[in-house]
């Protein structure tokens, strides 16, 4: 036996070597698997974590939504008495006057859902959105405290106001439709526009790909690739 066996002991070579091998190789494998086992755990922790952070969203909405609707529902019912006798002291009588509240009502719900819903639109219709719901709001507060002061309207301005406010209000809702329609047509023109682009680099790879099958002398597979298989 030389000397640099000698001095790499009994451990070296012979039946230790491999069961010190085996040894080393079962160690690994327990903290390649101890490791795997963690790496495990922290993917579902994240996982849960996630959803747990979703769900809490989902319920954060839930309330905000649920809560400013049962406020705007409050505000409709505390105003309607105050535009009510504003219609009555403007000349309309009858179920009429108590029309306009529901006038102001309805349009403010259609105001306010189109404000969520054209988010995405041009600044153009954002800023009508926004516009159309702060007059809507202005005027239920100007009637709502006019009322409350007692403020004295002249009979006939009052009847004036009384004429134009439903035709008004018609409009402003007409081009809430308006805006609406047409951040649709752009939003399906823009997907359109996507479909057609990608359809034209699916086009452009089959033929990079016939060129080079011909290229290569396959014609079979350019045929293939032609045909898209």
């Amino acid at each position: 036996m030389s000397t640099s066996d000698n001095r790499q002991g009994p451990w070296a070579s012979g039946p230790h070597a491999g069961a010190l091998d085996a040894m080393l190789g079962g160690e690994a494998a327990r903290l390649g698997g101890d490791a795997g086992r963690q790496d495990v755990e922290l993917a579902g922790s994240d996982r849960q974590g996630s959803e747990g952070g979703r769900a809490l969203r989902v319920l954060a909405l839930i309330a905000v939504t649920a809560g400013l609707a049962g406020v705007t529902a409050a505000a409709c019912v505390l105003s309607y008495s105050r535009i009510h006798q504003l219609a009555i002291q403007a000349g309309v009588h009858g179920r009429l006057a108590s029309v306009y509240p529901l006038i102001f009502d309805a349009l403010l719900v259609v105001a306010g859902c189109s404000v969520l819903a054209l988010r995405g639109a041009g600044l153009v219709s954002r800023v009508y959105s926004w516009l159309c719901m702060l007059v809507l709001l202005a005027a239920l507060a100007a009637g709502g405290a006019a009322r409350a002061a007692a403020v004295t309207i002249p009979r006939k301005t009052a009847a004036v106001v009384a004429a134009i406010v439903p035709w008004a209000l018609v409009l402003l809702g007409f081009g809430l439709l308006l805006a609406l329609l047409r951040y649709l047509r752009l939003r399906r023109a823009g997907r359109g526009d996507d479909e057609m682009e990608g359809g034209a680099s699916y086009g452009a790879d089959e033929m990079a790909e016939a060129e080079a099958a011909a290229a290569s002398g396959s014609p079979d597979i350019a045929v293939a690739a032609v045909a898209g298989r």
